[in-house]
């Protein structure tokens, strides 16, 4: 079985009803002993304990695995917001930290490998400064924000990783594009501390967006949205995320989840995406395969023009940096490495 196919049946027996799940479940098993599960399908196994109940000592040690560190996200996540917010520095807690508590009601359900927060992107360089003081360290090379060559800067602590963002998303990075998420933040409480979340619409917004990405995630992203809906879909503005995306050119995003197989119809897109939108939507893929690659090769070339072709920065200059940055992995390396894989085996 591929892993994308064990992944999205993974998927089904986590959000099915449970006789039904069940019953997959132990079809699942028969074709593929758990044993030999890979390390992202065993990331999906505390979601199906959620719904079947199974009992597996390999699936307790995933459940037991995702608790554990789950809590110790909580705790460097609420230590790190107050250091901010004690400087001045407003934060947003995104992502799993909030989506844990908020909706899937457990703390063990969504394992995470770190902790996302978004600062004010005028603030940035502020809060890289004092994480550094703090005792972060980057995870990879430094990123100067005013750059905005990225949407956020990977640190580590004490085994503890923390993404900072000075943007909501990698691909919409000009100046004001976050204003809407900032005026319209909710309220959120961990660890007797009230934070500051997205709302429900933005933190659906931000899941389909980021849904499908990478595709070794979507199973995870597509669990997320499901319940999300189950619990949230009242309190939801569809509208405004079909808006959002638009303006983000992502819209093709919305419409590449599979809606109607899942019966999410209040999801459905409007209207269809442009071009433009289809092929921003692709190229800011980051797809394991080598068509994949292929389009993602473009991506250096489509950001220009999308964030910095009204600036003072000329070509030449974008693509000197950004190799600077990132090596050739942006144009060439990825191809290069993925051609080299594919064609021995061919």
């Amino acid at each position: 079985m591929q892993e994308f196919d064990l992944q999205i049946e993974l998927f089904h027996c986590a959000t099915l009803p449970p006789q039904e799940g069940l019953r997959r479940w132990e079809e699942l098993l028969s074709a593929l002993p758990l044993e030999d599960f890979s390390y992202r399908a065993k990331r999906l196994l505390p979601q199906v304990a959620q719904n079947l109940g199974v009992e597996h000592p390999i699936v307790a040690e995933e459940c037991e695995k995702a608790l554990s560190h789950n809590r110790m996200l909580e705790i460097a996540c609420c230590q790190v917001v107050t250091v901010l917010e004690a400087r001045g520095i407003d934060v947003i807690v995104l992502k799993g930290v909030v989506l844990n508590r908020s909706t899937h009601n457990s703390l063990g359900v969504r394992p995470a490998h770190d902790f996302d927060l978004l600062v004010r992107f005028e603030q940035a360089s502020q809060a890289q400064q004092v994480l550094l003081e703090e005792g972060w360290q980057p995870w990879a090379d430094w990123v100067e924000p005013e750059e905005r060559l990225e949407n956020a800067m990977e640190f580590k602590r004490d085994g503890a990783k923390l993404d900072l963002h000075w943007f909501l998303l990698r691909e919409a990075r000009w100046n004001g594009c976050d204003v809407v998420f900032w005026e319209s933040r909710s309220a959120f409480h961990l660890e007797g501390h009230e934070m500051s979340s997205l709302s429900l619409t933005h933190q659906l917004f931000h899941l389909v967006a980021v849904a499908h990405r990478e595709p070794h995630h979507l199973a995870r992203y597509l669990y997320d949205i499901e319940i999300f809906l189950r619990r949230h879909r009242t309190e939801i503005d569809f509208e405004e995320i079909e808006r959002l995306l638009t303006e983000r050119h992502l819209l093709q995003r919305l419409h590449n989840l599979p809606l109607r197989d899942l019966g999410w119809s209040c999801l459905r897109p409007q209207h269809p995406a442009s071009l433009f939108d289809r092929a921003w939507s692709t190229v800011t893929r980051h797809r394991h395969d080598l068509v994949g690659e292929i389009g993602f090769a473009f991506f250096p070339l489509f950001d220009y023009w999308l964030h910095y072709r009204e600036s003072e920065w000329g070509l030449k200059r974008y693509l000197v940096r950004r190799l600077e940055l990132q090596g050739f992995r942006d144009l060439l390396g990825r191809l290069w490495r993925k051609i080299w894989r594919w064609g021995p085996s061919s």
